[in-house]
């Protein structure tokens, strides 16, 4: 576990020309992005749901009836943004710790949430067998196609991103040694593979054959993790804005018609959404606007998350006061109905944000370094146990600093089994009463307990 992440064959023909060491910009615009593909997806569950009838329905189908692919945009965006965010020096544990601590803890108040829920308010959520729940807590949930949607249902795509996570360390390891070629080769084989799994879908195993199953989606993250990298080593600008939007949108729309095809999971937006990722770096990086770079959408990039994992709870409760869970409204009453989900949801992310998502974050990732801060002055000081010297503090007995030297001014030597004390004598001056070898105890680096900042990069859900 203590493999570095960034260790690759030195020198050769695929060693690529870039400083990983260098930090990247923060790309707000992917941020932004994050908000949009998880509001499509609150939408999609809101049509889903039958918050309205007649034309209501109608017109949320016309708009949001793609709203499932949002998922598709995500494993591509974490992809995109772990290869951007690529960093040397960063040990397997150290990258798995930070993916745990960016995730589990909201993961575990939503789904004590959805349990509740279940137990109570949402009875059809309920888990089909106690150890569907016990999967969906460990994220293994998705390996199970009766249990994928087990616990909270939205975070099967989260117990798919951990499986992303697992494989990341592995596969960056061989992105950097792959030269501009390569990575190109390996995103043209991702791409293809994205098409080639729908078309032999009926012929599949059924681990393969799921929307939901792992391996399935694998081919869009890599996709992603290509991508950043071309755009990481310069070796690939990206498109323009317009044209890139403009094919998104298009496969999106197109989507809607195949919303039970095997196509429609990934295959009909994958090209929009991966150049639509790569032209919002662009501008970000050429310094031009985008609206998805603007403050407030980005705030929301960044509460995305916890949005995206407890809408669909919000959405439920509110239906179940309907017959079926289905208020089928008219128009206003429906969009009344929405707006409501809409602010509860929000709220309550906010406050997930605010008040799980970061503290629990900065407390995974604090795990540790206290006891090892407290060590490592130890060791500076000079003295087993005690704390280290500080300059212009008072004298103190228990670092052997002081008048009284009971430690410091009688050193012992062991030889054998046989314990001497040497008695030494120190005189009686300014500077020369803290013993020998005294000076200001400088703690060596990293032990002052802080958290090592990571490279900058998009903040918001899963993948950043």
């Amino acid at each position: 576990m203590s493999r570095v992440l960034d260790q690759a064959p030195a020198g050769g023909a695929f060693a690529p020309s870039i400083d990983h060491a260098v930090r990247v910009p923060a790309l707000q615009s992917l941020t932004g992005l994050r908000w949009i593909a998880a509001f499509v997806v609150f939408a999609y569950h809101i049509r889903n749901l039958n918050y309205f009838n007649g034309g209501g329905y109608t017109a949320m189908s016309y708009v949001f009836g793609g709203g499932y692919t949002g998922v598709s945009l995500f494993f591509l965006l974490s992809g995109f943004v772990l290869a951007w965010a690529d960093r040397p020096g960063v040990s397997i544990a150290g990258f798995w710790k930070r993916r745990v601590a960016r995730i589990y803890p909201l993961h575990l108040v939503c789904l004590a949430v959805a349990l509740a829920l279940a137990a109570t308010i949402l009875p059809g959520i309920a888990s089909p067998h106690p150890l569907a729940a016990l999967a969906n807590l460990t994220l293994t949930n998705v390996w199970s196609a009766e249990w994928y949607q087990a616990g909270n249902p939205v975070s099967w795509s989260l117990a798919v991103e951990a499986f992303f996570y697992l494989l990341f360390p592995f596969v960056i390891r061989y992105v950097r040694v792959l030269n501009n070629a390569g990575l190109w080769l390996l995103g043209a084989v991702a791409l293809g593979l994205v098409f080639a799994l729908p078309t032999f879908w009926w012929q599949l195993p059924s681990l393969v054959a799921s929307s939901a199953s792992p391996l399935a989606r694998l081919p869009e993250f890599v996709l992603g993790v290509t991508l950043g990298a071309l755009m990481r080593r310069g070796a690939w600008r990206g498109p323009r804005l317009l044209p890139a939007a403009v094919i998104a949108l298009a496969g999106y729309a197109y989507s809607q018609f195949y919303p039970m095809n095997p196509y429609g999971f990934a295959a009909i937006t994958v090209v929009g959404y991966a150049l639509l990722i790569a032209a919002l770096a662009r501008a970000d990086l050429s310094g031009r606007f985008t609206v998805l770079s603007s403050r407030p959408l980005v705030r929301l990039g960044e509460i995305s998350f916890a949005f995206y994992l407890i809408h669909l709870l919000v959405v439920g409760v509110i239906a179940s006061a309907w017959p079926g869970g289905a208020p089928q409204a008219p128009l206003l009453l429906g969009a009344a109905l929405t707006l409501l989900a809409f602010t509860v949801a929000l709220g309550l992310a906010w406050m997930l944000w605010k008040f799980v998502e970061i503290p629990g974050r900065n407390a995974v990732l604090g795990w540790g370094k206290k006891k090892r801060a407290r060590s490592g002055a130890r060791r500076a000081s000079g003295v087993p146990g005690g704390p280290a010297a500080v300059p212009g503090a008072p004298p103190s007995r228990r670092t052997g600093t002081g008048p009284s030297r009971r430690a410091a001014a009688v050193p012992q030597t062991r030889v054998g089994s046989i314990t001497r004390r040497r008695k030494t004598r120190y005189r009686r001056n300014p500077a020369s009463t803290l013993g020998p070898a005294v000076g200001p105890a400088v703690a060596p680096a990293g032990a002052s307990g802080t958290i090592p900042t990571a490279a900058p990069a998009p903040t918001g859900l899963v993948g950043s």
